[in-house]
C-alpha cells in the first residue's frame, strides 16, 4: 500500500511540472468519458432495454422489397386490409405512418412529427397513448379509422 502512495505523489509531481500536459490530459479524460457515457445510454434505450409493451418478442416488421432492389417499399392501406384480413401467421396486424407536420399555437409554430396508426395500434401492443383523437372519417368506410398520436406512451 505504501508503494501505491509513492506512486500516486510522483506522478502528481510529474503533471505539477507540466500544466499544460496536465490540463490536455484531463480533458481528454473526461472527452472520452463523455462520449462513453452517451454512445453507452443511446445503445441501452434502443437496443439493450425491451419495448415498454405487453410482448416485445412478439413484434415483427412486415416490409415489401422487390428482387434486384434494395429498397424498402411502404404498404398501401388495402395491402394492409387484405393483409391484415387473410393472415393467419400474426395475431393481429397493425399499421402506422410517421410524416411530418407543422403545430401552432400562441403565433408560434414549430416543426412535429405525426404518427399516424390504425385503430387497433394501442390494443395490440397493450399500452395507453399518451394523447390521441381519432380521426371522424373512416377510410373503408367500416369503424376501422386511423387515431393520431403522439410518439410517446405512459405505462
Amino acid at each position: 500500500m505504501s508503494t501505491l502512495w509513492q506512486d500516486l505523489r510522483y506522478a502528481f509531481r510529474a503533471l505539477g511540472n507540466s500544466p499544460w500536459f496536465a490540463a490536455i490530459a484531463i480533458v481528454t479524460l473526461a472527452l472520452g468519458i463523455a462520449v462513453n457515457t452517451s454512445i453507452f445510454s443511446m445503445v441501452n434505450g434502443l437496443l439493450l432495454r425491451p419495448l415498454p409493451v405487453t410482448h416485445p418478442e412478439q413484434l415483427s416488421v412486415l416490409a415489401l422489397q422487390q428482387s434486384g432492389d434494395h429498397s424498402v417499399q411502404k404498404f398501401s392501406y388495402p395491402d394492409y386490409l387484405d393483409l391484415r384480413k387473410q393472415s393467419s401467421s400474426f395475431s393481429d396486424i397493425v399499421a402506422y405512418r410517421l410524416t411530418l407536420g407543422g403545430l401552432s399555437a400562441d403565433n408560434r409554430g414549430d416543426h412535429c412529427i405525426i404518427t399516424r396508426v390504425s385503430g387497433n395500434y394501442f390494443s395490440v401492443l397493450g399500452v395507453q397513448p399518451a394523447f390521441a383523437f381519432s380521426s371522424s372519417a373512416s377510410l373503408t368506410g367500416k369503424n376501422d379509422s386511423l387515431a393520431t398520436a403522439t410518439s410517446s406512451v405512459s405505462m
